[in-house]
């Protein structure tokens, strides 16, 4: 995926990259330092650098329907590794595969072994299972080596989904603007070695570690193609999924993705509520309880509400934003639909109040020959008042249901949210940190 940048074949906007080659395990742990500005990373490792770096919206590797391989040379079974009796070598503990081999076999005992090394170990009888990663997915068989567990095709058979293994990230610290020039030069370099896939191949040959031309394209094309251009939408809740079983198991702090859009969806559903209920329920009935007429009270009471509706349509507008996109994936039509079509309800409601309605009710009370409460019930201003009282009351009500119909639908988002990324008797993970997938 960096092959564009290594040729010097796309526009870096200016910046001049360093390129340094190492296994990921090392580039956990220098990215766990804080020694390195731009870096892949396994996505465990991610959940401890959450709050340092940006995880960028491309460059990922995935395994769909395969991934790191448990083998060993004698038969051995899931329980023989979940009980500790067979220790696994592992590539490194903050390698993904190793979270998912907990996750697998939560009282596996490993011991860690350079990625390189564990198969000539498990071969030569120095440990009784190993954790292949790389190129030796592809190979243990030619030492007679046993399949004990493809990780990400048992990942795949329990959630449906493909087993989030790496992606890029970027110092935060570097600031937005150089961060979507980074962004920008590498997604072109993904762009150029994907579509140069043939002369990438040749580049990536020279570190295939004694890979033949056919098994190296095959595992190039397992982990760099359509999942490295962008997570999409099965790719985010992949990651959340297993983000979440691990903080569910111990292994890793809580990480949620689309944490600024939620904290913005819910600071905008408290806009849209409160001010509401506050007005309806304390504001309105006080003053026409205390002033003496109805007047006065409805003219304290008239720019209170105005600027009620205008809190309310700008609530109602971040709330149709937030929601299309909290909901643009994984979640119910009919959840969707309302989401998305309660907002512009809302709105719709508030701006009918504060332009439609106010004004005249104003203008009534400004023209009339005396005070309202004095005219004669047949009244035309006075009947005319009332209608328009009684439509900004049934609007009003409207406005205040589509905010309560918003904040129940978003609980229950929510809810469903963390009942299916937690197994049965799991506890309820930590308060979040911020994982940045946008």
């Amino acid at each position: 995926m960096f092959y564009g940048l290594a040729q010097g074949a796309v526009d870096t906007e200016g910046l001049s990259f360093h390129h340094e080659l190492s296994d990921i395990e090392s580039l956990n742990r220098r990215a766990m330092a804080g020694e390195l500005d731009v870096t892949a990373v396994s996505f465990h490792a991610y959940a401890h650098i959450a709050d340092r770096y940006v995880l960028l919206p491309h460059g990922a590797s995935f395994g769909d329907g395969y991934g790191p391989v448990v083998v060993s040379r004698d038969p051995i079974g899931r329980e023989d590794i979940t009980s500790g009796r067979v220790v696994v070598a592992s590539p490194g503990p903050w390698t993904t595969a190793a979270l998912a081999l907990s996750l697998w076999a939560p009282g596996a005992k490993t011991v860690d072994v350079a990625f390189d090394r564990i198969q000539e170990q498990v071969t030569a009888g120095e440990v009784g299972a190993g954790l292949l990663i790389h190129e030796g997915q592809l190979t243990f068989r030619d030492d007679g080596l046993r399949e004990i567990v493809d990780l990400g095709r048992w990942w795949k058979e329990e959630t449906g989904l493909p087993l989030p293994l790496g992606g890029n990230v970027v110092r935060r610290e570097l600031g937005s603007e150089q961060i979507g020039r980074i962004s920008r030069a590498l997604g072109r370099s993904i762009e150029y070695g994907l579509s140069h896939r043939n002369d990438a191949l040749d580049h990536a040959l020279q570190y295939a570690r004694g890979l033949d031309r056919r098994r190296a394209d095959r595992f190039v094309g397992m982990y760099v193609n359509e999942w490295t251009r962008g997570y999409g939408p099965e790719g985010r809740r992949a990651v959340q999924l297993l983000l979440d079983r691990g903080a569910e198991a111990g292994r890793i702090p809580a990480v949620r993705l689309d944490s600024p859009i939620l904290t913005l969806h819910l600071a905008a559903l408290a806009l849209a509520l409160g001010p509401g209920l506050f007005f309806g329920a304390v504001v309105a009935p006080a003053v026409f309880r205390v002033l003496p007429t109805r007047d006065l009270a409805a003219s304290l009471v008239s720019p209170v509400l105005s600027g009620t509706c205008l809190l309310a349509e700008v609530a109602f507008g971040i709330l149709f934003a937030t929601s299309w996109w909290l909901t643009r994936d994984g979640v119910p039509r009919l959840t969707r639909s309302l989401l998305t079509r309660l907002p512009v309800a809302g709105f719709f409601a508030a701006l009918v109040i504060g332009q439609l309605l106010i004004p005249p009710m104003d203008r009534i009370r400004r023209e009339a020959p005396g005070l309202i409460d004095n005219l004669p019930a047949a009244d035309p201003s006075r009947l005319l008042l009332e209608r328009y009282h009684r439509l900004s009351t049934g609007f009003f009500g409207a406005l205040l249901v589509a905010a309560l119909a918003m904040l129940l639908l978003t609980a229950r988002l929510l809810s469903v949210s963390r009942e299916t990324a937690r197994p049965p008797g799991a506890a309820r993970p930590p308060v979040p940190k911020l994982l940045d997938l946008s």
